[in-house]
């Protein structure tokens, strides 16, 4: 149930009344002054669109920080039409002269709301002053000991009071209860998720209040208490800890949100994240930055939304960084924290309660002890500097009394690795047969082949399903493998997973219903927790239908989620895709920033593994494409019978000498990606691992001693070539590598049979 309330640990916190802002002096809720220009890049490259920076809104997150508001949440802009009831009990009959007491902290709630909003939000609000006595006595609705019992309440105050209030045009219901017989915590509440019907209309919002909190002897200003509870009717969390074992309640985020403070010390203004996703806050105030940049930006204090200004850098699928400016100011005015740059971390995976957003520190300046006094110093002074887990940077340049200039440097989210060394993984049994023995991807990593990345192929977008390969990828047959790639990557390899390929259906399907399609593959990328998409377009495509699946998944993953793509080796060099009929040139003009790096097909008639052959693709590129060496990835076979009549191979030796020759002539070579695991040579089925070792190898500058006479074949062996022992990457004695060598010399096949597998 989605429930969300004042804990009682905040609620003890507060030694003051609040005032409310109705009694507020009139310059106390003036706009902040003076006027500060709206987050203003230095560079307009730097900004990216803001849909980057709108984490999405996990479905099972109750409360989520998501950028978009849940389903139930009353719109949050215009007139929301409050209907207010009061219910007494048999054991504690309301008192009637409270009712207009009752009634002023609600309008005091009401004047709250507008003055946080600015005017944006105004609530319609009617009210049925009569106490409706309720069937049961209080402890049946397990008020302050079972909040999931507030539906009956709420339905047997709508059934007492349908027949004098009209709920026709009802957002939402404010239930005011008798709490004098209430035992344990007394604790005002709200839920978005009700199913009671009145008048033709579903009262899914609702919000008890109970009279403690809203009586004279109330410990937190009732107008707050309000203002906190009908956050929830519009879908905020709240950002205090429902658990305080570990910690201070305020621990999140402190004195700088109503969501998670209601003292009397703290602010009243919410985070410009939450301003925004409300629509509190335009999209101009909004810069979300790109990815690789240095920017530097004017924040005005986000107390007057007019002026003010917000930063967010999206760390992953889940995260976003914010910055923005505070000042005691406008709304504002009584708050005693510390003004500056306020910088915290939003993460859209964690419940309400849990602590969803976090106030970050300048470095070296966190405080052993997190708690309200403590992130109240948190905001950035001229001179700090904050570096985030990610390597993304912020610093304080200067400050006035409008705001704060910073400077955001986000180079770290851009991946700049090069020499990688990347496996093809599609094959886990010959001939795909269940009788076959599985063959593992896991020595990639145990026998230390300094594998970076695998790549399983490959997923196929049907119309009515998502197949992987022959099977639906949550078959048994793939139990094994999902096993093994998720050991991977506790061990740093990252999965990625490979849409497309030779007859495969996923472009047609994309392009004929793309969200249906794309809705499949994100919930497969979410299921088994991948990390990144490799976008191989074999059929005809629109250049747009690529670029929307590149976009979406930015969106969705954020800017450390690999996109990879695999053209064809020739169509890098300036031709027109043989298969996909894609321009990569301009795919990469348009798209360049968002690809991490291309594996080049350099087999099957599309291209050659060699020196000379990638020599004209660097050429091509630095005269017109602009792809940086370092995203040039060269894809090649792993196997002489990977692809018809060897097309493409040349070699073990050869091969193995063309990359270090690349290695060593382009620091910034960008590595090696096999197709296919499974049968690659020297190992073959037996020990496919082999390869991705001595490829490593290359690209460091370590080749094998020169082949002598050709060896006689291990019997039984499984391998094209001799089945020498050890990895490629620590091959063990100097005599074993000899051995090795020799095998690499080797044109003879094996006894096994093997078929050539589609890419795809």
């Amino acid at each position: 149930m989605n429930r969300r309330l004042l804990p009682a640990g905040v609620i003890a916190a507060a030694a003051l009344l609040i005032p409310t802002l109705a009694s507020a002096p009139a310059s106390a809720l003036a706009p902040a002054a003076p006027a500060a220009p709206t987050a203003v890049a230095a560079d307009a490259s730097s900004l990216q669109p803001l849909a980057r920076c709108q984490v999405p809104t996990p479905p099972d997150v109750d409360f989520s920080e998501g950028y978009r508001l849940g389903r139930e949440a009353m719109p949050s802009t215009g007139t929301g039409r409050i209907t207010t009831l009061y219910v007494d009990f048999p054991d504690a009959p309301g008192d009637d002269a409270a009712l207009a007491g009752y009634e002023d902290a609600l309008d005091g709630g009401q004047q709250s709301v507008s003055e946080l909003s600015e005017g944006k939000l105004q609530l319609d609000r009617t009210a049925d002053e009569a106490w409706a006595e309720m069937p049961y006595p209080t402890a049946h609705y397990g008020l302050g000991t079972d909040d999931e019992l507030s539906d009956e309440l709420l339905a047997d105050a709508v059934a007492a009071t349908d027949a004098v209030v009209d709920f026709s045009q009802t957002d939402a219901i404010w239930l005011v209860f008798e709490s004098s017989a209430v035992t344990g915590d007394v604790r005002s509440h709200a839920m978005n998720d009700a199913t009671v019907t009145a008048d033709g209309r579903t009262l899914n919002r609702a919000v008890l209040f109970s009279t403690a909190d809203l009586g004279p002897t109330a410990e937190l200003s009732p107008a707050w208490v309000v203002a906190h509870e009908n956050g929830h009717t519009l879908g905020l969390a709240d950002l205090y800890f429902n658990d305080t074992s570990a910690g201070d309640a305020s621990r999140g985020t402190g004195p700088f949100d109503l969501m998670g403070y209601l003292d009397d010390d703290g602010s009243r203004e919410l985070l410009a994240w939450n301003q925004w996703r409300l629509g509190w806050l335009a999209d101009d105030a909004v810069s979300c930055l790109r990815p690789g940049k240095t920017t530097t930006l004017e924040l005005g204090a986000v107390e007057d939304s007019a002026t003010a200004g917000v930063a967010l850098i999206r760390l992953s699928a889940s995260t976003v960084l914010a910055v923005e400016s505070r000042r005691s100011v406008g709304i504002d005015a009584a708050s005693t924290a510390a003004e500056g740059a306020l910088v915290y971390r939003i993460d859209a995976s964690v419940p309400s309660g849990d602590g969803p957003v976090e106030v970050q520190f300048a470095d070296g300046a966190a405080p052993q002890v997190r708690d309200a006094a403590t992130i109240a110093t948190a905001p950035l002074q001229p001179g700090d500097t904050y570096t985030d887990e990610s390597g993304v940077t912020v610093s304080v340049d200067s400050a006035d009394a409008a705001g704060d200039t910073i400077t955001v440097d986000t180079h770290a989210l851009v991946h700049t690795d090069t020499k990688r060394t990347i496996a093809y993984y599609q094959t886990s049994r010959v001939d795909n047969n269940p009788n076959n023995p599985y063959i593992s991807p896991l020595p990639l990593t145990t026998e230390r082949t300094g594998t970076d990345y695998i790549i399983l192929a490959a997923i196929k977008l049907k119309p009515e399903k998502v197949i992987l390969n022959d099977h639906t990828p949550d078959d048994p047959y793939y139990t094994p493998v999902w096993a093994d790639l998720a050991a991977m990557q506790q061990q740093g390899v990252r999965v990625i997973g490979m849409v497309g390929g030779a007859e495969n259906p996923s472009w047609e399907t994309l392009s004929d219903d793309f969200d249906e399609q794309y809705g499949r593959l994100r919930d497969l990328i979410n299921a088994h927790d991948l990390d990144g998409i490799d976008l191989d377009v074999e059929t005809p495509t629109d250049i747009e239908v690529v670029e929307k699946v590149i976009d979406a998944l930015r969106v969705d993953f954020g800017p450390t989620f690999l996109i990879t793509l695999s053209p064809t080796a020739k169509s890098m060099r300036g031709e027109i895709d043989s298969l996909s009929e894609l321009n990569y040139d301009q795919l990469y003009e348009d798209r360049g920033d968002d690809i991490d790096w291309f594996n080049l097909q350099t087999y099957c008639t599309w291209g050659e593994p060699t020196a000379s052959f990638f020599a004209t693709v660097y050429k091509h590129q630095a005269e017109y494409g602009g792809v940086p060496t370092s995203k040039l990835v060269m894809g090649a076979l792993s196997s002489p019978i990977n692809c018809p009549a060897a097309e493409g191979w040349i070699g073990l030796r050869p091969l193995l000498e063309n990359v270090s020759a690349l290695a060593a002539a382009h620091p910034d070579f960008g590595g090696v990606a096999t197709w296919e695991y499974y049968n690659s040579d020297p190992g073959g089925t037996s020990a496919p691992w082999r390869l991705n070792g001595l490829l490593t190898d290359a690209m460091n500058g370590i080749l094998p001693p020169e082949p002598g006479p050709e060896p006689t074949p291990v019997p039984g062996a499984g391998s094209s070539t001799l089945a020498a022992t050890g990895s490629g990457y620590d091959p063990g004695p100097v005599a074993l590598l000899a051995l090795l060598a020799l095998a690499l010399g080797a044109g003879s096949f094996g006894a096994i049979t093997r078929r050539r597998r589609a890419r795809g």
